[in-house]
Protein backbone atom coordinates (compact mmCIF):
# COMPACT_ATOMS: atom_id res chain seq x y z
CA UNK A 1 0.00 0.00 0.00
CA UNK A 2 1.59 3.25 -1.18
CA UNK A 3 5.00 1.49 -1.12
CA UNK A 4 5.34 2.24 2.61
CA UNK A 5 6.27 -1.29 3.62
CA UNK A 6 9.26 -2.71 1.73
CA UNK A 7 8.69 -6.09 0.11
CA UNK A 8 11.65 -8.49 0.15
CA UNK A 9 14.14 -6.07 1.71
CA UNK A 10 17.77 -6.94 1.08
CA UNK A 11 19.96 -6.14 4.08
CA UNK A 12 23.66 -6.92 4.21
CA UNK A 13 25.87 -6.51 7.25
CA UNK A 14 29.59 -5.76 7.13
CA UNK A 15 31.44 -7.02 10.20
CA UNK A 16 34.83 -6.28 11.68
CA UNK A 17 37.45 -8.92 12.56
CA UNK A 18 35.72 -9.59 15.89
CA UNK A 19 32.41 -10.27 14.15
CA UNK A 20 30.70 -7.11 15.38
CA UNK A 21 28.52 -5.24 12.87
CA UNK A 22 30.11 -2.04 11.57
CA UNK A 23 27.84 -1.21 8.61
CA UNK A 24 24.31 -2.09 7.57
CA UNK A 25 23.45 -1.79 3.87
CA UNK A 26 19.99 -1.97 2.29
CA UNK A 27 18.87 -2.04 -1.33
CA UNK A 28 17.61 1.09 -3.09
CA UNK A 29 13.96 0.03 -3.21
CA UNK A 30 13.89 -0.53 0.55
CA UNK A 31 15.52 2.86 1.11
CA UNK A 32 12.86 4.50 -1.04
CA UNK A 33 10.21 2.94 1.18
CA UNK A 34 12.00 4.20 4.27
CA UNK A 35 12.21 7.70 2.79
CA UNK A 36 8.46 7.62 2.18
CA UNK A 37 7.91 6.51 5.80
CA UNK A 38 10.01 9.46 6.94
CA UNK A 39 7.87 11.84 4.88
CA UNK A 40 4.68 10.47 6.44
CA UNK A 41 6.21 10.80 9.90
CA UNK A 42 7.11 14.42 9.21
CA UNK A 43 3.49 15.06 8.20
CA UNK A 44 2.13 13.23 11.23
CA UNK A 45 4.35 15.29 13.51
CA UNK A 46 2.35 18.37 12.51
CA UNK A 47 -0.83 16.61 13.59
CA UNK A 48 0.73 15.76 16.96
CA UNK A 49 1.76 19.39 17.48
CA UNK A 50 -1.73 20.55 16.49
CA UNK A 51 -3.29 18.06 18.93
CA UNK A 52 -1.07 19.41 21.70
CA UNK A 53 -2.22 22.94 20.84
CA UNK A 54 -5.89 21.92 21.09
CA UNK A 55 -5.53 19.84 24.28
CA UNK A 56 -7.38 21.04 27.33
CA UNK A 57 -4.88 19.68 29.82
CA UNK A 58 -2.16 21.05 32.02
CA UNK A 59 0.51 23.10 30.27
CA UNK A 60 3.29 20.59 31.02
CA UNK A 61 1.33 17.76 29.40
CA UNK A 62 0.60 19.85 26.30
CA UNK A 63 4.26 20.87 26.12
CA UNK A 64 5.33 17.22 26.41
CA UNK A 65 3.04 16.14 23.56
CA UNK A 66 4.23 19.05 21.41
CA UNK A 67 7.83 18.09 22.20
CA UNK A 68 7.17 14.58 20.93
CA UNK A 69 5.82 16.05 17.69
CA UNK A 70 8.86 18.29 17.27
CA UNK A 71 11.21 15.38 18.00
CA UNK A 72 9.41 13.25 15.40
CA UNK A 73 9.89 15.94 12.78
CA UNK A 74 13.53 16.66 13.59
CA UNK A 75 14.57 12.99 13.65
CA UNK A 76 12.77 12.12 10.41
CA UNK A 77 13.98 15.23 8.61
CA UNK A 78 17.59 14.68 9.68
CA UNK A 79 17.57 11.04 8.50
CA UNK A 80 15.94 12.09 5.22
CA UNK A 81 18.50 14.86 4.61
CA UNK A 82 21.43 12.51 5.30
CA UNK A 83 20.19 10.07 2.66
CA UNK A 84 19.38 12.81 0.14
CA UNK A 85 22.87 14.27 0.46
CA UNK A 86 24.45 10.81 0.14
CA UNK A 87 22.46 10.15 -3.04
CA UNK A 88 23.94 13.29 -4.65
CA UNK A 89 27.49 11.95 -4.33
Amino acid sequence: MFNIIPHNPKVTIDRNAEGKPIRYCIDAKTEQSLQLQRMYTMGASGLVIYAAWKMKSRWWLRLSVAGIGVAMFIASNKARQIIKSAEKL
